[in-house]
């Protein structure tokens, strides 16, 4: 069985694997994996005892039990958000969601934006102010920062010329903008990074925990692909 458990190493026991194996947040029915973990140490525990069930049948109860996990995992997908880029949320210091970022890279020149929303789904724009940047860090492929800025302080426009200043407050950022840095380390569909994002407002720093950040393109398909296995 594939050691898809966080924050911890691959367990190399059973009480170990007890201990610190949790599903992941992207799973259909986390209950019901707990259950059939506990049901899959049972049955390996068996096969360490001569007076076992015969290995034919053993065979069949684990194929079972497999089959029962695959579903009850379903697909591990990204969160993704409505412009088919990588959800994660921003919490502030002590734990608490502030608000949900959705980040965008398009592969074809490494061009990297984000937008945040007041909830996970995208609903409603979250605001901050103008000035204060976006920072992104990097650990995966290579340990970077990159500053996502808004586009300009009038109208702050999308790729399809849609504003997004509300009052003295916006929801979007872009990288890498007017800053000219250079962007080709982040192109490519291949592309697989390890980041988190976080800003400051009123002396205070909202941070997510690191995520995969993969192309565009690549995450819609993947969405896509998944939705007609599923179905």
């Amino acid at each position: 069985m594939a050691y898809i458990g966080r924050k911890c190493p691959p367990p190399r026991s059973r009480s170990a694997w007890r201990k610190c194996w949790s599903p992941p947040d992207s799973v259909k029915d986390p209950f019901s994996i707990k259950l059939l973990q506990q049901d899959l140490l049972k049955q390996s525990a068996t096969l360490g005892n001569e007076e076992s069930v015969s290995a034919g049948r053993l065979l069949d109860e684990l194929h079972q039990l497999i089959e029962e996990l695959n579903e009850a995992v379903g697909e591990l997908i990204p969160p993704h958000g409505p412009h088919d880029g990588i959800m994660t949320a921003l919490k502030s210091p002590d734990g608490k969601i502030v608000c949900h970022a959705e980040v965008v890279l398009r592969d074809d020149e490494g061009d990297m934006e984000c937008r945040l929303f007041e909830d996970q789904h995208g609903n409603e724009p979250f605001g901050i102010p103008i000035s204060p940047s976006l920072t992104t860090l990097f650990l995966q492929p290579e340990q970077r920062a990159a500053n996502l800025q808004v586009r300009n302080t009038v109208i702050n426009e999308d790729e399809n010329g849609v504003p997004n200043i509300r009052g003295e407050k916006t929801d979007y950022s872009i990288y890498p903008g007017e800053s000219g840095e250079e962007r080709k380390w982040l192109a490519g569909s291949d592309f697989t990074g390890w980041m988190s994002i976080f800003f400051s407002a009123n002396g205070t720093t909202h941070s997510s925990d690191v995520f995969r950040l993969i192309p565009q393109a690549r995450n819609r398909y993947t969405r896509h692909a998944c939705k007609h296995h599923n179905h």
